[in-house]
């Protein structure tokens, strides 16, 4: 039959607010997709319909995508065997049949559909038991809901069966797919793998005669037009503040290209960058604009075409509420000239436009309503030049993403991004001694002067598999075009495309293959990196904290390295306290969570004088968050040979250790205040009791809840809100009422609380930690310069939350401390965190 364009259309009233309104069986309906993805389809609810009842579950999102916009068929009670095993073409096999059944919280469902609706603008979902509708002007959500069928509400806290494409939850296709862009990853909990849409459509079929409700609207996702600008230059359209003040409405303007890249993932199309090579007199007003087609039209548009466009000025919003300001929706595009010379770059810094290097900004509200841009604060600096043309010259790399950055076995990550300072050569603010920049909590200086550069599809490629350090300095000049990019996580930063071969990086690139000495960070060898001085003698304890970065049992090169730093590079300390202990199979859902495997390997791989024993307690299967299935833990090993150590486990992993009156745990190890509802989703601290030299040790290890779902120092809300915070000062709390019990009831034993808090120094958690008992031994200048406090780069910056906290009475036992860095400032990185060791003098 001919394709059938038209879909039923319901009033969105009826179908989906009377909750007592049931439309009569349909004999007969019409099975079709949709041109223009403003809607649920029949041909949608029909699969998704079935692929819900066929696996019991909750909700289900089926991508629109699937759906075929050039085929139409029929379904009605008279259609026979043969003519309903047709529909089945309707839909796609292989890959894309596939589905992941699993749970995720009704918090994390609105979530999600409100994140994939504003991929695209699109209705981007299919849905089953649910009902959602978004309205957006110019990239601004103006209204939404999302809701249960009839109108039910979706509760924030319960868990739901859903079930989700395995295709867009990660594949290369969709990359960075439901598991990274939207965060899936932490909050879908999966359950079964390989669950066939079209066998589940089958069964619905064979199952049923008549259709209800398959011709309801049960998802719309629309936007509205607020008028028409006419033609406005560039800078008219960016305006003087974050948000354009035409955005909503349609415009056309002019410029010449700058940058043009198809979109090979999802949801496709083609982003240019076009600029006014006549700029005004004003620094706010940046010359550059965005342009996206929803059509792959790369190969019409060249670098250096002087265009005519016209479209719907949109924000394109990312995950902490900053747009990118640009046209969409483009209704003409037409080259009015070729061959132009592209317009001149920005230069930053010495000798040029000064960058920032204080507060990311000083505004307190929602950055979109800032009516003017304060060109000191770092945020409406950038702001002032998305879209231009900028220059940089001899930029210093402090920090790295991707590309050869983690030592894996499967070769580097596909995407890089350079962190840089400008003019490094002679910018040492805030240096770190291997050449990388430290942030200044306290003061709230956060780095806003970095340059971040990345490999996308606006940028001559850079090569992944270049091995890059943290001091490295790019002799030369860097041009590119500065626009507000998202990462793979949906976060919006501030990032530098390189549209044409940049000479100075093909020179240091070429150098740096040349280099042998640099081959050994890609396969880490460890020989070549730092070692700590701190050694164990007879009379001393040598105690270590070290994030292994979800270690499980099934990552035996991974193992063998992690077994090797600590024998070489930290010498075997006395006691070593490992964050993000995996379970033997890692993010696996299925095998429970021992990490019996995990630890025995790691054991067994040591070259120690001793054999180390190891201490762990497997928390409750899939209830302490991290990576989902990893089961991750706070685990210990120890030298039995120097400490004495008694055995007392707690019956299960819920079990709280208690200090007995007479000052020792009735459980060793044990979990401090484990059904404490501050360690909901959260790792629970392991406390250990040992003997050394007639003296009683305690360690407790940490690893405190993440900063994920804090915003982005780099948000529309400013100052950033970091509520991740609250709940580390609730369980830094807890833990300092476990010490000062301790010591009341100890008080001659030696106390270390140490390990991963996810805490910059000076916050308030780290405070309330150390109360009146402790110590930070992070903090004091006689044990460690403050250009050596860093534990873990991010975003560019070298920042401490690894730390060791020790006893008052331990600081008469002529204390050191050293951060071994064999990870920050390389690539070929065994872990994202940097160990931290301890030493102590016992007479």
């Amino acid at each position: 039959m001919h394709a059938i364009r038209a879909i039923f259309f319901v009033g969105l009233f009826a179908a989906l607010s009377c909750s007592n309104y049931k439309k009569p069986p349909a004999r007969e309906l019409f099975i079709v997709g949709s041109d223009k993805l403003v809607q649920s389809t029949t041909a949608g609810n029909l699969i998704a319909t079935a692929i819900r009842e066929a696996n019991n579950v909750d909700f289900v999102f089926y991508p629109s995508r699937f759906i075929s916009k050039e085929r139409g068929a029929t379904l009605s009670t008279e259609a026979s065997p043969y003519e309903k095993s047709r529909l089945l073409g309707f839909y796609p096999d292989g890959p894309k049949d596939k589905f992941i059944t699993g749970t995720m919280s009704g918090s994390a469902i609105r979530e999600f559909v409100y994140a994939r609706a504003s991929e695209s603008y699109e209705m981007d979902l299919e849905v089953a038991g649910l009902e959602y509708d978004v309205n957006y002007i110019g990239g601004y959500p103006q209204y939404s809901y999302v809701s249960r069928e009839y109108g039910l509400p979706l509760e924030d806290e319960r868990r739901y069966r859903v079930a989700i494409s395995e295709y867009f939850y990660f594949s290369g296709d969709t990359f960075p797919a439901y598991k990274y862009r939207n965060g899936i990853t932490n909050s879908f909990a999966e359950n079964t793998r390989g669950v066939s849409a079209r066998a589940a459509l089958e069964l619905y079929l064979k199952r049923h005669e008549e259709y209800t409700g398959l011709d309801q609207i049960r998802a719309r996702v629309r936007t509205t037009v607020t008028g028409a600008a006419g033609f406005q230059r560039i800078h008219d359209i960016q305006g003087r503040q974050h948000r354009s003040g035409f955005f909503g409405q349609t415009a056309t303007t002019e410029g010449i290209v700058t940058a043009v890249g198809s979109v090979s993932w999802y949801p496709g199309g083609t982003d240019v960058y076009i600029q006014d090579p006549e700029p005004d007199d004003d620094e706010r007003t940046s010359e550059g604009l965005f342009i996206h087609m929803a059509e792959d039209e790369s190969h019409l548009v060249k670098l250096g075409d002087k265009i005519r466009v016209s479209g719907t000025v949109y924000e394109r919003l990312l995950a902490h509420g900053l747009g990118k300001t640009g046209l969409l929706d483009i209704t003409d595009l037409q080259i009015i000239s070729r061959g132009h010379p592209l317009p001149a770059p920005v230069k930053l810094g010495l000798g040029g436009r000064a960058i920032p290097t204080g507060a990311v900004s000083t505004f307190h509200g929602d950055l979109n309503f800032k009516t003017d841009l304060t060109m000191t604060d770092g945020i409406d600096f950038w702001e002032s030049l998305e879209g231009m043309r900028v220059q940089i010259e001899n930029p210093r790399i402090v920090s790295f993403r991707g590309g050869q950055e983690m030592f894996i076995d499967r070769g580097p990550k596909s995407y890089l991004s350079l962190f840089m300072v400008p003019n490094g050569d002679v910018d040492r603010l805030r240096a770190t001694p291997a050449g990388g920049i430290s942030i200044d909590s306290k003061r709230g200086l956060f780095n806003p002067q970095l340059v971040q550069i990345v490999t996308n599809h606006l940028s001559s490629p850079i090569a992944v598999d270049t091995i890059f350090r943290a001091g490295d300095i790019i002799h030369g000049s860097i041009t590119g075009v500065l626009g507000y990019e998202a990462n793979i996580f949906g976060d919006g930063e501030y990032a530098l495309v390189l549209p044409e071969k940049q000479p100075a990086m093909m020179d240091f690139i070429a150098a740096a293959a040349a280099d042998t000495a640099r081959a050994a960070d890609g396969t880490a060898n460890l020989s070549v990196r730092p070692q700590t001085s701190l050694i164990s003698s007879p009379t001393s304890l040598t105690v270590a904290t070290f994030n292994i970065k979800n270690l499980s049992g099934n990552t035996p090169n991974r193992i063998a390295k992690i077994s090797e730093a600590i024998s070489n590079n930290l010498h075997c300390p006395d006691i070593v306290t490992l964050p993000e202990v995996q379970d033997g199979n890692g993010p696996d859902f299925s095998d429970g969570s021992s990490a019996e495997e995990t630890l025995q390997l790691l054991v067994k791989r040591a070259t120690c004088p001793f054999k180390y024993e190891f201490l762990n307690i497997d928390p409750v299967s899939n209830d302490e968050g991290g990576q989902p299935g990893g089961n991750i833990r706070v685990a210990m090993l120890y030298n039995p040979g120097k400490l004495s150590f008694t055995l007392r486990p707690p019956p299960n992993s819920l079990t709280d250790a208690v200090i007995t009156k007479d000052g020792n745990l009735n459980f060793n190890p044990g979990r401090v205040a484990p059904n404490d509802k501050v360690f909901t989703h959260t790792r629970r601290s392991l406390v250990a009791q040992f003997e050394f030299r007639g003296r009683k040790i305690f360690l407790v290890g940490n690893h405190f809840n993440s900063k994920l779902g804090d915003a982005s120092l780099w948000s529309a809300i400013q100052p950033a809100l970091f509520e991740s915070e609250d709940k580390r000062s609730l369980i830094a709390d807890r833990i300092n009422d476990f010490i000062e019990l301790l010591a009341r009831r100890a008080p001659d034993a030696h106390v270390l609380v140490l390990g991963d808090f996810n805490a910059y120094i000076s916050e308030n958690a780290m405070a309330v930690l150390e109360g009146e008992n402790l110590k930070n031994l992070m903090t004091m200048d006689s044990l460690i310069a403050p250009e050596n406090r860093y534990t873990i780069t991010y975003n560019g910056s070298s920042q401490a939350i690894d730390f060791i906290f020790a006893s008052k009475n331990l600081l008469g036992y002529q204390p050191q401390l050293e951060v071994v860095h064999i990870n920050t400032g390389f690539m070929g990185q065994i872990s994202d965190h940097d160990p931290v060791v301890s030493k102590f003098e016992f007479p």
